[in-house]
């Protein structure tokens, strides 16, 4: 990634001025506006991290509830910790997009994504990946 370097005075006379930081960034060469914005507002940065991880939280949480918040694996239901539980496609074609690649987008996106999974936790979804599982996969597909 090439480090951009510019005017720092030029950029805030410019956002001073009321331009938008998309603006600014075809105003300096090889800058974007999230460049832009990160070198303006140093401080905001953890913040914003600090935000949008609570927002992921809780997006998983709600996703984790709708499909019964524990492993669905008979002989193991975990339910300790939301970070140990995956969502595991049953039939990869109807697969539109991994859950865990797409945290920021809508919840109603995730939810219909979501019901054609099984919650697992990790350790099971490991087992299932190499085929312990494959008779309770098996009967599940025989429903579907």
């Amino acid at each position: 990634m090439r480090k951009v370097i510019f005017d720092e005075g030029k950029a805030k006379r410019l956002r001073g001025a009321g331009m938008s930081y998309e603006n600014i960034a075809k105003q300096i060469e090889g800058a974007t506006k999230i460049t832009i914005w990160r070198f303006l507002n140093p401080g905001k940065q953890q913040e914003h991290r600090e935000s949008t991880k609570r927002k992921q939280r809780l997006t998983k949480a709600r996703l984790v509830e709708s499909k019964g918040g524990k492993c669905c694996i008979p002989g193991c239901g975990y339910d300790t910790c939301h970070t140990s539980l995956n969502f595991h496609h049953l039939v990869e074609e109807d697969k539109s997009f991994g859950i865990g690649d797409r945290k920021c987008a809508p919840i109603e996106e995730l939810l219909k994504e979501a019901e054609k999974t099984i919650l697992v936790c990790t350790n099971c979804h490991g087992e299932i990946h190499e085929g312990f599982h494959n008779k309770f996969i098996d009967n599940l597909l025989k429903n579907v």
